[in-house]
């Protein structure tokens, strides 16, 4: 990826939008991670030490 662009636009308006920045794979694996989490009663964002495999 050329993120040039990307530095161009923090510079200038202090955000960048990442296109295509995780694989359909690896979005799918990470939602599967917060629905157990979820299910299970646990908070990803409460919870640093889970991990999802």
């Amino acid at each position: 990826m050329n993120y040039s662009r990307n530095k161009i636009e923090l510079e200038e308006n202090g955000y960048s939008v990442l296109a295509d920045l995780y694989s359909d794979n690896e979005i799918s694996r990470i939602l599967a991670c917060i629905e157990n989490a979820e299910q299970d009663g646990n908070s990803v964002y409460e919870n640093k030490g889970f991990v999802c495999h």
